[in-house]
Protein backbone atom coordinates (compact mmCIF):
# COMPACT_ATOMS: atom_id res chain seq x y z
CA UNK A 1 0.00 0.00 0.00
CA UNK A 2 1.59 3.36 -1.10
CA UNK A 3 2.21 5.88 1.75
CA UNK A 4 0.52 8.32 -0.39
CA UNK A 5 -2.78 7.03 0.72
CA UNK A 6 -1.85 8.25 3.99
CA UNK A 7 -1.52 4.12 5.42
CA UNK A 8 1.79 2.41 5.72
CA UNK A 9 1.63 -0.16 8.18
CA UNK A 10 -1.59 -0.94 7.15
CA UNK A 11 -5.15 -0.09 8.46
CA UNK A 12 -5.89 3.27 10.42
CA UNK A 13 -8.04 1.82 12.68
CA UNK A 14 -6.09 -1.19 13.69
CA UNK A 15 -4.39 1.04 16.69
CA UNK A 16 -7.71 1.98 18.25
CA UNK A 17 -9.28 -1.56 18.08
CA UNK A 18 -6.27 -3.23 19.19
CA UNK A 19 -6.16 -0.77 22.51
CA UNK A 20 -10.44 -0.95 23.20
CA UNK A 21 -9.08 -5.30 22.64
CA UNK A 22 -6.54 -4.43 25.18
CA UNK A 23 -9.09 -3.12 28.19
CA UNK A 24 -10.52 -6.68 29.41
CA UNK A 25 -6.64 -7.00 30.33
CA UNK A 26 -6.07 -3.73 31.53
CA UNK A 27 -8.77 -4.26 34.39
CA UNK A 28 -7.94 -7.81 34.96
CA UNK A 29 -4.41 -6.15 36.16
CA UNK A 30 -6.29 -3.75 37.92
CA UNK A 31 -5.81 -5.83 41.16
CA UNK A 32 -2.57 -4.39 42.15
CA UNK A 33 -3.74 -1.45 43.37
CA UNK A 34 -0.47 -0.56 44.49
CA UNK A 35 0.93 0.23 41.15
CA UNK A 36 -0.42 2.78 38.44
CA UNK A 37 -0.54 1.41 34.90
CA UNK A 38 -0.11 3.83 31.68
CA UNK A 39 -1.41 1.71 28.36
CA UNK A 40 -0.60 3.31 24.71
CA UNK A 41 -2.31 1.08 22.43
CA UNK A 42 0.11 -2.66 22.95
CA UNK A 43 2.60 -0.20 24.78
CA UNK A 44 2.36 -0.92 28.41
CA UNK A 45 3.57 0.40 31.28
CA UNK A 46 3.12 0.88 35.14
CA UNK A 47 5.01 2.81 38.20
CA UNK A 48 5.39 1.02 41.57
CA UNK A 49 7.89 -0.39 43.86
CA UNK A 50 9.98 -3.40 42.70
CA UNK A 51 7.88 -6.06 44.64
CA UNK A 52 5.04 -4.46 43.26
CA UNK A 53 6.47 -4.38 39.48
CA UNK A 54 7.83 -7.91 39.32
CA UNK A 55 4.19 -9.07 41.02
CA UNK A 56 2.44 -7.13 38.03
CA UNK A 57 4.74 -8.49 35.38
CA UNK A 58 4.29 -11.95 36.19
CA UNK A 59 0.49 -11.36 36.01
CA UNK A 60 1.13 -10.46 32.62
CA UNK A 61 2.62 -12.91 31.55
CA UNK A 62 -0.07 -15.40 32.73
CA UNK A 63 -2.88 -13.20 31.54
CA UNK A 64 -1.52 -11.45 28.47
CA UNK A 65 -1.50 -14.54 26.28
CA UNK A 66 -5.11 -15.14 26.96
CA UNK A 67 -6.27 -12.07 25.52
CA UNK A 68 -3.54 -12.26 22.85
CA UNK A 69 -0.56 -10.32 24.27
CA UNK A 70 2.64 -11.50 24.59
CA UNK A 71 4.99 -9.45 26.71
CA UNK A 72 8.78 -9.45 25.55
CA UNK A 73 11.25 -8.88 28.57
CA UNK A 74 14.28 -8.45 25.81
CA UNK A 75 12.24 -5.24 24.45
CA UNK A 76 11.31 -3.99 27.80
CA UNK A 77 13.50 -1.95 30.61
CA UNK A 78 12.90 -1.46 33.86
CA UNK A 79 13.87 2.09 35.25
CA UNK A 80 14.94 2.53 38.45
CA UNK A 81 17.32 5.14 41.18
CA UNK A 82 20.99 4.68 41.19
CA UNK A 83 20.95 2.81 44.18
CA UNK A 84 18.56 0.23 43.40
CA UNK A 85 20.14 -0.63 40.61
CA UNK A 86 21.78 -4.11 41.89
CA UNK A 87 18.73 -5.31 43.87
CA UNK A 88 16.33 -4.70 40.68
CA UNK A 89 18.30 -6.94 38.62
CA UNK A 90 18.36 -9.41 41.37
CA UNK A 91 14.94 -9.29 41.90
CA UNK A 92 14.11 -9.50 37.50
CA UNK A 93 17.02 -11.98 37.24
CA UNK A 94 16.17 -13.71 33.93
CA UNK A 95 13.52 -11.89 32.86
CA UNK A 96 15.12 -10.67 30.34
CA UNK A 97 14.45 -7.11 31.49
CA UNK A 98 16.91 -4.47 30.94
CA UNK A 99 17.57 -2.04 33.94
CA UNK A 100 18.68 1.37 33.78
CA UNK A 101 18.84 4.95 34.71
CA UNK A 102 16.94 6.74 32.33
CA UNK A 103 14.50 5.53 29.16
CA UNK A 104 12.52 6.97 26.23
CA UNK A 105 8.78 6.83 26.95
CA UNK A 106 6.23 7.78 24.90
CA UNK A 107 9.00 10.82 23.23
CA UNK A 108 9.64 11.92 26.08
CA UNK A 109 12.07 11.12 28.91
CA UNK A 110 12.13 9.03 32.40
CA UNK A 111 15.03 9.19 34.92
CA UNK A 112 17.70 11.37 36.09
CA UNK A 113 18.49 14.71 35.30
CA UNK A 114 21.82 14.10 33.86
CA UNK A 115 20.22 10.94 31.69
CA UNK A 116 17.45 13.78 30.47
CA UNK A 117 20.48 15.94 29.24
CA UNK A 118 22.10 14.02 27.58
CA UNK A 119 19.38 12.56 26.11
CA UNK A 120 18.48 15.79 25.08
CA UNK A 121 21.72 16.54 23.76
CA UNK A 122 21.81 13.36 21.45
CA UNK A 123 18.32 14.61 20.47
CA UNK A 124 19.13 17.90 19.34
CA UNK A 125 22.44 16.63 17.29
CA UNK A 126 19.99 14.59 14.91
CA UNK A 127 17.86 17.60 14.29
CA UNK A 128 21.04 19.83 13.31
CA UNK A 129 22.66 16.95 11.29
CA UNK A 130 18.89 16.56 9.46
CA UNK A 131 18.92 20.64 8.92
CA UNK A 132 22.23 20.10 7.33
CA UNK A 133 21.16 17.67 5.41
CA UNK A 134 18.03 19.77 4.16
CA UNK A 135 20.63 22.79 3.54
CA UNK A 136 21.74 20.72 0.91
CA UNK A 137 18.86 19.84 -0.31
CA UNK A 138 17.73 23.38 -0.91
CA UNK A 139 20.48 24.42 -2.94
CA UNK A 140 19.05 23.03 -6.12
CA UNK A 141 15.50 22.39 -4.73
CA UNK A 142 14.72 24.94 -2.08
CA UNK A 143 11.08 24.68 -2.40
CA UNK A 144 10.71 21.09 -1.39
CA UNK A 145 12.90 21.63 1.14
CA UNK A 146 10.98 24.59 2.60
CA UNK A 147 8.39 22.30 2.46
CA UNK A 148 9.72 19.00 4.18
CA UNK A 149 11.27 21.70 7.22
CA UNK A 150 7.82 23.55 7.65
CA UNK A 151 5.71 20.59 7.40
CA UNK A 152 7.42 17.90 8.90
CA UNK A 153 11.07 18.12 10.58
CA UNK A 154 10.36 20.85 12.81
CA UNK A 155 7.38 19.23 14.24
CA UNK A 156 9.94 16.54 15.51
CA UNK A 157 11.16 19.02 18.27
CA UNK A 158 7.66 21.08 18.79
CA UNK A 159 6.28 17.77 20.46
CA UNK A 160 9.80 16.59 21.66
CA UNK A 161 8.97 20.27 23.97
CA UNK A 162 5.51 19.38 25.25
CA UNK A 163 7.29 16.40 26.89
CA UNK A 164 10.24 17.61 28.45
CA UNK A 165 10.66 20.51 30.83
CA UNK A 166 13.47 23.46 30.49
CA UNK A 167 14.98 22.50 27.49
CA UNK A 168 14.79 25.49 25.50
CA UNK A 169 18.85 26.59 25.93
CA UNK A 170 19.80 23.31 24.98
CA UNK A 171 18.16 24.39 21.09
CA UNK A 172 20.10 26.93 21.10
CA UNK A 173 22.52 25.48 18.59
CA UNK A 174 19.99 24.19 16.64
CA UNK A 175 18.47 27.55 16.13
CA UNK A 176 22.14 28.60 14.90
CA UNK A 177 22.33 26.22 12.37
CA UNK A 178 18.65 26.99 10.81
CA UNK A 179 20.14 30.50 10.22
CA UNK A 180 23.36 30.04 9.56
CA UNK A 181 23.13 27.03 7.27
CA UNK A 182 19.52 26.13 6.50
CA UNK A 183 18.21 29.70 5.69
CA UNK A 184 20.84 31.10 3.73
CA UNK A 185 21.20 27.85 1.59
CA UNK A 186 17.39 28.11 1.36
CA UNK A 187 17.03 31.63 0.00
CA UNK A 188 20.19 31.70 -2.08
CA UNK A 189 22.02 34.53 -0.34
CA UNK A 190 22.92 35.80 3.69
CA UNK A 191 20.02 36.20 6.16
CA UNK A 192 20.65 38.61 8.78
CA UNK A 193 19.11 38.39 12.51
CA UNK A 194 16.24 40.71 11.67
CA UNK A 195 15.07 39.05 8.85
CA UNK A 196 15.63 34.99 10.19
CA UNK A 197 13.03 36.78 13.14
CA UNK A 198 10.94 37.69 10.51
CA UNK A 199 10.95 34.38 9.48
CA UNK A 200 10.20 32.87 12.37
CA UNK A 201 6.66 34.20 11.93
CA UNK A 202 3.97 32.59 10.37
CA UNK A 203 3.10 33.23 6.66
CA UNK A 204 -0.06 35.07 7.18
CA UNK A 205 2.16 37.56 9.33
CA UNK A 206 4.70 37.89 6.94
CA UNK A 207 7.08 35.47 8.17
CA UNK A 208 8.12 31.69 6.34
CA UNK A 209 6.38 30.14 9.36
CA UNK A 210 10.61 28.36 9.81
CA UNK A 211 10.21 29.04 14.32
CA UNK A 212 12.72 29.33 16.41
CA UNK A 213 12.98 26.34 18.27
CA UNK A 214 14.23 28.13 21.97
CA UNK A 215 11.35 30.89 21.82
CA UNK A 216 7.95 28.47 22.23
CA UNK A 217 9.46 25.94 24.34
CA UNK A 218 8.12 26.82 27.48
CA UNK A 219 5.43 27.60 26.08
CA UNK A 220 4.71 24.30 24.59
CA UNK A 221 5.17 22.34 27.49
CA UNK A 222 2.99 23.75 29.39
CA UNK A 223 0.21 23.96 26.96
CA UNK A 224 0.97 20.32 26.53
CA UNK A 225 0.45 20.38 30.82
CA UNK A 226 -2.62 22.11 31.10
CA UNK A 227 -4.49 20.12 28.40
CA UNK A 228 -3.50 16.78 29.99
CA UNK A 229 -4.13 17.69 33.64
CA UNK A 230 -7.63 15.80 33.74
CA UNK A 231 -6.23 12.75 31.85
CA UNK A 232 -3.64 12.62 34.25
CA UNK A 233 -5.23 12.84 37.67
CA UNK A 234 -7.31 10.26 35.93
CA UNK A 235 -4.57 7.76 35.84
CA UNK A 236 -2.98 9.07 39.04
CA UNK A 237 -6.25 8.29 41.11
CA UNK A 238 -7.02 5.00 38.79
CA UNK A 239 -10.88 7.01 37.95
CA UNK A 240 -12.77 7.03 35.28
CA UNK A 241 -11.91 9.99 32.61
CA UNK A 242 -14.73 12.71 32.19
CA UNK A 243 -14.37 13.27 28.18
CA UNK A 244 -16.34 16.18 28.50
CA UNK A 245 -14.10 17.85 31.34
CA UNK A 246 -11.13 16.45 29.71
CA UNK A 247 -12.24 18.03 25.94
CA UNK A 248 -12.87 21.16 27.30
CA UNK A 249 -9.70 21.05 29.64
CA UNK A 250 -7.96 20.89 26.31
CA UNK A 251 -9.70 24.00 24.64
CA UNK A 252 -9.30 26.32 27.50
CA UNK A 253 -5.23 25.27 27.50
CA UNK A 254 -5.50 25.64 23.89
CA UNK A 255 -7.17 29.16 23.89
CA UNK A 256 -5.04 30.16 25.93
CA UNK A 257 -1.99 29.09 24.41
CA UNK A 258 -3.08 31.16 21.05
CA UNK A 259 -3.82 33.73 22.45
CA UNK A 260 -0.23 33.75 24.29
CA UNK A 261 1.49 32.85 20.97
CA UNK A 262 -0.25 35.44 19.14
CA UNK A 263 0.64 38.52 21.36
CA UNK A 264 4.45 37.41 21.50
CA UNK A 265 4.16 37.20 16.98
CA UNK A 266 2.75 40.76 17.24
CA UNK A 267 5.38 41.90 19.67
CA UNK A 268 8.13 40.66 17.37
CA UNK A 269 6.44 41.57 14.07
CA UNK A 270 6.18 45.11 15.19
CA UNK A 271 9.59 45.46 16.80
CA UNK A 272 11.09 43.88 13.41
CA UNK A 273 9.21 45.82 10.99
CA UNK A 274 11.01 48.91 12.87
CA UNK A 275 14.10 47.69 12.11
CA UNK A 276 14.03 47.89 8.58
CA UNK A 277 13.82 51.05 5.25
CA UNK A 278 10.22 51.97 4.33
CA UNK A 279 10.43 50.80 1.14
CA UNK A 280 11.18 46.67 2.96
CA UNK A 281 8.75 47.67 5.21
CA UNK A 282 6.57 48.59 2.93
CA UNK A 283 6.71 45.29 0.87
CA UNK A 284 6.47 42.85 3.89
CA UNK A 285 3.22 44.60 5.19
CA UNK A 286 1.34 43.66 1.82
CA UNK A 287 2.24 39.83 2.91
CA UNK A 288 -0.06 40.53 6.63
CA UNK A 289 -2.98 39.36 6.84
CA UNK A 290 -4.31 42.03 9.21
CA UNK A 291 -3.20 44.82 7.41
CA UNK A 292 -4.17 44.21 3.62
CA UNK A 293 -7.20 41.88 4.78
CA UNK A 294 -6.97 39.62 2.15
CA UNK A 295 -4.32 36.50 1.34
CA UNK A 296 -1.36 36.61 -0.83
CA UNK A 297 0.65 33.56 1.09
CA UNK A 298 -1.18 30.70 0.49
CA UNK A 299 1.60 29.43 -2.09
CA UNK A 300 3.86 29.00 1.05
CA UNK A 301 1.64 26.50 2.87
CA UNK A 302 0.79 25.02 -0.21
CA UNK A 303 2.10 21.83 -1.02
CA UNK A 304 4.64 21.93 -4.16
CA UNK A 305 2.94 19.33 -6.20
CA UNK A 306 3.52 18.49 -9.70
CA UNK A 307 0.07 17.59 -10.32
CA UNK A 308 -1.36 20.55 -9.30
CA UNK A 309 0.75 23.09 -11.12
CA UNK A 310 2.73 24.18 -7.67
CA UNK A 311 5.92 23.31 -8.08
CA UNK A 312 8.37 25.94 -8.92
CA UNK A 313 11.89 25.74 -10.20
CA UNK A 314 15.19 27.07 -7.68
CA UNK A 315 14.74 30.54 -9.40
CA UNK A 316 11.15 30.90 -9.71
CA UNK A 317 10.97 30.15 -5.73
CA UNK A 318 14.08 32.20 -4.87
CA UNK A 319 12.78 35.22 -6.78
CA UNK A 320 9.46 34.89 -5.64
CA UNK A 321 10.91 35.00 -1.81
CA UNK A 322 12.90 38.09 -3.07
CA UNK A 323 9.81 39.94 -4.41
CA UNK A 324 8.47 39.26 -1.29
CA UNK A 325 10.81 40.49 0.93
CA UNK A 326 12.28 43.21 -1.37
CA UNK A 327 15.51 41.16 -1.49
CA UNK A 328 18.05 41.32 -4.53
CA UNK A 329 17.24 38.14 -6.59
CA UNK A 330 20.53 36.13 -6.77
CA UNK A 331 22.60 35.46 -9.79
CA UNK A 332 20.87 38.46 -11.85
CA UNK A 333 22.34 40.46 -14.85
CA UNK A 334 24.44 43.55 -14.00
CA UNK A 335 22.93 45.59 -16.87
CA UNK A 336 19.26 45.01 -19.24
CA UNK A 337 20.21 43.23 -22.11
CA UNK A 338 16.39 45.05 -23.38
CA UNK A 339 16.91 48.97 -23.38
CA UNK A 340 19.84 48.92 -21.89
CA UNK A 341 19.37 50.01 -18.39
CA UNK A 342 23.27 49.43 -16.36
CA UNK A 343 20.83 49.37 -12.82
CA UNK A 344 19.46 45.87 -13.34
CA UNK A 345 17.60 45.94 -10.00
CA UNK A 346 13.87 43.87 -9.20
CA UNK A 347 12.00 47.14 -9.85
CA UNK A 348 13.48 47.50 -13.51
CA UNK A 349 13.21 43.97 -13.75
CA UNK A 350 9.59 43.92 -13.30
CA UNK A 351 8.74 46.96 -15.19
CA UNK A 352 10.75 46.73 -18.12
CA UNK A 353 8.33 46.73 -21.46
CA UNK A 354 11.43 46.22 -23.76
CA UNK A 355 11.57 42.78 -25.03
CA UNK A 356 7.51 41.77 -24.42
CA UNK A 357 8.45 40.06 -21.21
CA UNK A 358 5.81 42.00 -19.58
CA UNK A 359 3.29 41.08 -22.29
CA UNK A 360 3.93 37.51 -21.98
CA UNK A 361 3.21 37.67 -17.67
CA UNK A 362 0.16 39.26 -18.67
CA UNK A 363 -0.91 36.74 -21.38
CA UNK A 364 -0.15 33.90 -19.22
CA UNK A 365 -2.28 35.12 -16.38
CA UNK A 366 -4.63 35.29 -18.38
CA UNK A 367 -4.34 32.18 -20.58
CA UNK A 368 -4.18 30.10 -16.89
CA UNK A 369 -7.97 32.39 -16.22
CA UNK A 370 -9.22 31.13 -19.58
CA UNK A 371 -8.31 27.61 -18.84
CA UNK A 372 -10.03 27.63 -15.02
CA UNK A 373 -13.12 29.20 -16.59
CA UNK A 374 -13.34 26.70 -19.51
CA UNK A 375 -13.45 24.14 -17.01
CA UNK A 376 -16.08 25.91 -14.83
CA UNK A 377 -18.27 27.10 -17.54
CA UNK A 378 -17.28 26.39 -20.80
CA UNK A 379 -17.31 28.33 -24.25
CA UNK A 380 -14.19 30.86 -23.34
CA UNK A 381 -13.32 33.62 -25.69
CA UNK A 382 -9.73 34.75 -25.72
CA UNK A 383 -9.38 38.43 -26.80
CA UNK A 384 -12.72 39.17 -27.70
CA UNK A 385 -14.02 42.35 -29.27
CA UNK A 386 -15.74 44.46 -26.92
CA UNK A 387 -16.64 47.66 -29.39
CA UNK A 388 -15.05 48.00 -33.31
CA UNK A 389 -15.38 51.65 -33.52
CA UNK A 390 -12.36 53.57 -33.15
CA UNK A 391 -9.81 53.19 -31.15
CA UNK A 392 -11.61 49.62 -31.07
CA UNK A 393 -11.67 47.56 -27.56
CA UNK A 394 -10.51 44.47 -26.77
CA UNK A 395 -10.74 42.26 -24.04
CA UNK A 396 -8.71 39.29 -22.76
CA UNK A 397 -11.67 36.88 -22.16
CA UNK A 398 -15.76 36.76 -22.40
CA UNK A 399 -17.33 34.04 -20.94
CA UNK A 400 -20.95 33.12 -20.52
CA UNK A 401 -23.14 32.85 -17.50
CA UNK A 402 -20.86 34.09 -14.90
CA UNK A 403 -22.34 36.32 -13.17
CA UNK A 404 -26.02 36.09 -14.88
CA UNK A 405 -27.30 32.70 -16.99
CA UNK A 406 -26.98 34.13 -20.66
CA UNK A 407 -25.35 37.43 -19.98
CA UNK A 408 -21.83 37.62 -21.70
CA UNK A 409 -19.20 38.28 -18.91
CA UNK A 410 -15.97 40.16 -20.07
CA UNK A 411 -12.72 40.41 -18.37
CA UNK A 412 -9.57 42.51 -19.06
CA UNK A 413 -5.90 41.59 -16.57
CA UNK A 414 -3.61 43.45 -15.55
CA UNK A 415 -0.47 42.88 -13.61
CA UNK A 416 0.91 45.64 -11.33
CA UNK A 417 4.17 46.43 -9.65
CA UNK A 418 3.37 48.26 -6.50
CA UNK A 419 6.88 48.49 -5.84
CA UNK A 420 7.69 50.84 -8.94
CA UNK A 421 8.92 54.27 -8.02
CA UNK A 422 5.80 55.63 -8.98
CA UNK A 423 3.50 54.00 -6.53
CA UNK A 424 5.97 53.84 -3.46
CA UNK A 425 4.06 56.69 -1.94
CA UNK A 426 0.70 55.16 -2.18
CA UNK A 427 -0.91 52.50 -0.17
CA UNK A 428 -0.99 49.15 -2.43
CA UNK A 429 -4.69 48.80 -1.99
CA UNK A 430 -4.82 52.40 -3.42
CA UNK A 431 -2.82 51.66 -6.45
CA UNK A 432 -4.87 48.33 -7.18
CA UNK A 433 -8.06 50.31 -6.95
CA UNK A 434 -6.32 52.85 -8.63
CA UNK A 435 -5.78 50.63 -12.01
CA UNK A 436 -9.49 48.96 -11.13
CA UNK A 437 -11.22 52.43 -11.77
CA UNK A 438 -8.97 52.98 -14.73
CA UNK A 439 -10.27 49.90 -16.37
CA UNK A 440 -13.57 50.53 -15.78
CA UNK A 441 -13.76 54.02 -17.63
CA UNK A 442 -11.94 52.32 -20.51
CA UNK A 443 -13.84 49.44 -20.95
CA UNK A 444 -17.25 49.88 -19.20
CA UNK A 445 -19.66 51.96 -21.36
CA UNK A 446 -18.96 49.89 -24.32
CA UNK A 447 -19.49 46.51 -22.00
CA UNK A 448 -22.92 48.17 -20.90
CA UNK A 449 -24.01 48.97 -24.67
CA UNK A 450 -23.16 45.59 -25.69
CA UNK A 451 -25.17 43.99 -22.39
CA UNK A 452 -22.37 42.46 -20.94
CA UNK A 453 -20.88 42.89 -17.70
CA UNK A 454 -17.48 43.68 -16.77
CA UNK A 455 -14.79 42.76 -14.26
CA UNK A 456 -10.82 43.78 -14.30
CA UNK A 457 -8.63 41.71 -12.84
CA UNK A 458 -6.17 43.59 -11.67
CA UNK A 459 -3.36 41.57 -9.12
CA UNK A 460 0.42 42.81 -8.21
CA UNK A 461 3.42 40.85 -8.98
CA UNK A 462 3.35 38.75 -5.73
CA UNK A 463 0.05 37.81 -6.32
CA UNK A 464 -2.19 40.45 -4.27
CA UNK A 465 -5.40 40.65 -5.55
CA UNK A 466 -7.81 43.43 -5.71
CA UNK A 467 -11.44 43.32 -4.40
CA UNK A 468 -13.33 42.18 -7.71
CA UNK A 469 -10.57 40.24 -8.50
CA UNK A 470 -11.30 38.32 -5.00
CA UNK A 471 -15.24 37.95 -5.64
CA UNK A 472 -14.22 36.46 -9.01
CA UNK A 473 -12.01 33.79 -7.94
CA UNK A 474 -14.78 32.77 -5.59
CA UNK A 475 -17.75 32.56 -7.79
CA UNK A 476 -14.95 30.87 -9.92
CA UNK A 477 -14.21 28.68 -6.85
CA UNK A 478 -17.44 27.61 -5.77
CA UNK A 479 -18.44 26.68 -9.80
CA UNK A 480 -15.83 24.22 -9.91
CA UNK A 481 -16.39 23.38 -6.51
CA UNK A 482 -20.40 22.90 -7.98
CA UNK A 483 -19.27 20.09 -10.64
CA UNK A 484 -16.25 18.25 -9.09
CA UNK A 485 -17.82 17.24 -6.42
CA UNK A 486 -15.29 18.88 -3.89
CA UNK A 487 -15.52 20.91 -0.75
CA UNK A 488 -15.19 24.85 -1.55
CA UNK A 489 -13.02 25.34 1.32
CA UNK A 490 -10.47 22.82 0.20
CA UNK A 491 -10.19 23.67 -3.30
CA UNK A 492 -10.51 27.29 -2.63
CA UNK A 493 -6.84 27.40 -1.17
CA UNK A 494 -5.59 24.94 -4.30
CA UNK A 495 -6.93 27.33 -6.56
CA UNK A 496 -5.65 30.26 -4.87
CA UNK A 497 -2.13 28.86 -4.35
CA UNK A 498 -2.19 28.24 -8.60
CA UNK A 499 -3.00 31.79 -9.34
CA UNK A 500 -0.75 32.87 -6.60
CA UNK A 501 2.42 30.46 -8.45
CA UNK A 502 1.41 31.61 -12.22
CA UNK A 503 2.01 34.63 -10.98
CA UNK A 504 5.29 34.57 -9.57
CA UNK A 505 6.48 31.90 -12.34
CA UNK A 506 5.41 35.00 -14.71
CA UNK A 507 7.47 37.85 -12.79
CA UNK A 508 10.05 35.29 -12.31
CA UNK A 509 10.42 35.42 -16.21
CA UNK A 510 10.60 39.09 -16.30
CA UNK A 511 13.50 38.57 -14.28
CA UNK A 512 15.51 35.62 -15.85
CA UNK A 513 13.86 36.23 -19.81
CA UNK A 514 16.26 37.61 -21.97
CA UNK A 515 14.73 40.61 -23.84
CA UNK A 516 16.81 40.82 -26.61
CA UNK A 517 14.84 39.67 -29.79
CA UNK A 518 16.23 36.86 -32.63
CA UNK A 519 17.36 38.15 -35.73
CA UNK A 520 17.05 35.70 -38.40
CA UNK A 521 19.56 35.88 -41.14
CA UNK A 522 18.22 37.39 -44.58
CA UNK A 523 19.05 35.32 -47.82
CA UNK A 524 19.56 37.58 -51.09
Amino acid sequence: MYSKEGVIQGDPLAMPLYALATLPLIKSLSCHTDTTQCWYADDSSVQGTIENLVNWWKDLNTQGPQYGYYPEGNKSCLVVSQEDIEYAQHVFEGTGIKVVTGSRFLGGYVGTNEDKNTFVVSKVDEWKSAVVKLAQVSQREPQAAYAAFVKSLQFQWTYFQRVINGVEDSFQSLNATIRSVFLPSMIGGPVGDDEADLFSLPVKKGGLAINNPMIMANLNFETSKKCSTVLVSSISNKTQLELCEHHNAMNEAKKLAKTIKNDMEDSLLQNTLQKFPPQKKRTIERSIGSVVKTKISGWLSAMPLKRDHLDMSRYEFRDALAIRYNRQPVDMPQSCDGCGEKKFDLNHALCCKTGGLVTRRHNEIRDLFGELCEKAWGNVTKEPIISEEAPGLRGDLAVRGVWEAQREALFDVRVMDTDAPSYVSRPVMSVLQSAEEEKKRKYLQACEERHATFTPLVTSVDGLFDIQMTCFVRTLVERLAERMSKPVGRLMGMIRARISVAILRASSMCLRGSRRRFKSISVQ
